[in-house]
């Protein structure tokens, strides 16, 4: 319940300073322990949000919060 409030909090913060510049997004993929043997393959998913703060006009600081 902690981590849910956590990350609940920070997307409320990432999107109201959504207007000085910080871009934000979700991220989303899947998890596969072995692509060759289809008898031991065991999958996960994992979803996400991120945020990137421009330094400059070519750099950027970027930070992300994922749930696996």
């Amino acid at each position: 319940m902690k981590r849910s409030f956590i990350g609940a909090m920070m997307v409320i913060a990432a999107i109201g300073a959504s207007a000085q510049g910080i871009r934000y997004g979700v991220e989303g993929g899947l998890n596969v322990s072995s692509t060759m043997n289809a008898d031991g393959t065991k999958c996960g998913f994992n979803v996400g949000v991120n945020a990137q703060l421009p330094l400059t006009e070519a750099w950027y600081l970027e930070g992300a919060m994922k749930l696996s």
